[in-house]
């Protein structure tokens, strides 16, 4: 794209405030007009991808030991150490936690080492009291969780942590407080707690004197009566695609990534082969390219599968970032999969899904000339897609011209591929010859169609006088033009930004074309259908005859067109548009 050619008839004035001087008439470049040959170019860009499962590419798993922790809360019927069995989410977390530990002991390669457990009861009643009942419930969560352990993984394990305490006052008011309509009672019961301190008895039996604590407080100490399990697995296999799945979604140590990754080579390659959300992959993907960029030191050896992926994705959801792929990029050796061996392994240099989908980024991107700079990489292989890719990428360019042998073939390659692209490639080679029978065979309902046809007005007014002043052309022309330009217009009104700085739609076409556009019938008539004689319509005509009748009128006019009367003429080459879909 570039700008070119002139508006006429500006003027250059030197002046003081008592004469002008110097006055001289000049032709100025319209910066804001330019010439975009390819700027309707139809082409797909489709990505390239690499397999995952190339050795190149694809990481094995590794046993190596794991330690995690898992936190469960369960709350406990007042005053005893049982759970409520009407209570269904405490039976959900008992549930819970008995899976875990079940799992936990009976996986293969997967050892309970130790857990603890605290006991919290509330502070209503006798603290000695209270004490007693956070211990004896943490003897019935305790039994449970033996319950699930054999016997053999017992013995194996480490010394277990059990603690149990009696939450206070202030931990109470704290919980109330959470709630907006309990912030006065809050302040009330830390009154109490202030003037009573160290003492949770006396301030148990204030708090009882207190008008809701049959209500208010008492429904609400459930909160504190819980049970806190943590336990310690280690695991000495590899982890199963549920397994890593779960801690990429549950886990915060898993979740955040960053310089304390936990996640392994081979669990970001499970995880970018089974993530489906779009935003879940592209965020995996920058994981592990932070992760392999911090292992691996020397740029040519890392790991091409992440940014791949990554820009893949981008591409598809039509997001621009030439970024991702350019480090895996190595200018200096101009060949697509270029074979490197360092000690025991094997990398490639280049790989060409790696350089393809670059070249697709700078496409979209609009870095027509580093896209086929780096498509010149494949510019020789025998692929007809990576083919098509280069030929787009010159296009796009510049690079369009048929005047070598090599430009003919990208030429013929690219206009060739749909009708459009044959009028876009001929009118930038200024070939003439054919344009208006290719514009004839595109899509009527395609606004593009409208604009190339207006295009092609102006187009051929300047071949033949070079001249792009829109009041020196006919006014058949003119007209053709304006009627073009506004379909266009109708059926795609962001057409309309287009043509304002668009060399090909001469400036007075535009002004015009947009007025009419703005105004119908301000600037043209209403195009009225041809009739014969001033009465009906040709298709009028048309259709009032029987068969036997237009084959008599197709047969006669083949025979000897001239024979025929003007309005047999006009009815003759009318039927023959509508028997060609025209």
């Amino acid at each position: 794209d570039f700008p070119i050619f002139f508006d006429w008839e500006d003027y250059l004035w030197f002046e003081d405030y008592n004469h002008v001087y110097f006055k001289k008439t000049i032709e100025v470049e319209d910066l804001r007009r330019v010439v975009r040959p390819m700027q309707f170019l139809q082409y797909s860009l489709e990505t390239t991808s690499l397999d995952p499962e190339d050795p190149l590419y694809k990481r094995l798993p590794q046993k190596y030991n794991l330690e995690g922790d898992m936190q469960l809360g369960i709350n406990f019927l007042v005053g005893k150490a049982a759970v409520d069995q009407s209570d269904s989410l405490s039976m959900m977390y008992l549930d819970s936690l008995r899976n875990v530990v079940y799992n936990v002991t009976h996986t293969e390669g997967s050892r309970l080492l130790t857990y603890t457990i605290s006991g919290v009861a509330s502070p209503e009643g006798s603290y000695a009291k209270n004490i007693a009942l956070a211990r004896e419930r943490m003897k019935y969560i305790e039994r449970e969780v033996k319950a699930q352990i054999p016997s053999d993984h017992l013995a194996k394990m480490r010394t277990t942590h059990t603690d149990a305490r009696v939450a206070t006052w202030a931990e109470f008011a704290d919980t109330l407080a959470k709630d907006s309509t309990m912030l006065a009672y809050a302040e009330e019961i830390r009154a109490i707690v202030d003037r009573y301190p160290g003492s949770i008895d006396q301030q148990g039996a204030q708090m009882r004197k207190l008008p809701y604590y049959n209500t208010i407080i008492k429904d609400n100490l459930k909160r504190l009566r819980m049970v806190n399990f943590l336990y310690r697995q280690q695991i000495n296999r590899e982890l199963t695609v549920d397994e890593i799945l779960y801690r990429f979604h549950n886990l915060d140590d898993y979740k955040k990534g960053g310089a304390f990754e936990k996640f392994i080579p081979h669990e970001f390659w499970v995880l970018m082969q089974h993530l489906k959300d779009t935003m879940e992959l592209e965020s995996i993907c920058k994981r592990a390219i932070d992760y392999d960029r911090r292992t691996q030191a020397n740029p040519r050896y890392r790991w091409p599968l992440p940014p791949n992926i990554l820009a893949t994705s981008y591409i598809n959801r039509n997001h621009v970032d030439t970024t991702v792929l350019a480090p895996y990029i190595f200018d200096e050796y101009q060949a697509v999969n270029v074979p490197r061996v360092v000690g025991e392994n094997r990398f490639l240099l280049n790989p060409t899904a790696i350089v393809a989908n670059q070249v697709t980024m700078m496409i979209k991107g609009e870095h027509f000339t580093r896209a086929v700079q780096l498509a010149e990489m494949f510019a020789k292989t025998e692929d007809p897609r990576l083919q098509n890719l280069y030929a787009v990428a010159r296009c796009k360019a510049g690079y369009f011209r048929a005047d070598t042998e090599e430009g003919e073939k990208y030429y013929n390659m690219v206009h060739d591929s749909s009708p459009r692209n044959a009028v876009v490639m001929d009118m930038a080679m200024n070939y003439t010859f054919a344009l208006e029978e290719e514009l004839e065979a595109l899509d009527p309902e395609d606004p593009v169609t409208d604009y190339l046809k207006a295009q092609y007005e102006c187009y051929i007014f300047f071949m033949n006088s070079n001249f792009n002043l829109f009041n020196l052309m006919d006014e058949d022309a003119q007209t053709r033009a304006i009627r073009s330009l506004v379909a266009a217009f109708n059926k795609d009104a962001s057409l309309i930004e287009t043509a304002s700085s668009d060399w090909y739609i001469f400036k007075g076409l535009y002004e015009k074309a947009l007025q009419e556009y703005n105004e119908p019938g301000s600037v043209l008539p209403p195009e009225e259908e041809e009739t014969v004689g001033g009465g009906p319509t040709l298709d009028e005509i048309l259709d009032s005859m029987t068969e036997e009748q237009k084959t008599d009128l197709i047969i006669r006019g083949n025979n000897d067109y001239d024979a025929l009367t003007e309005e047999e003429q006009k009815l003759y080459d009318r039927y023959n548009d509508i028997l060609l879909g025209f």
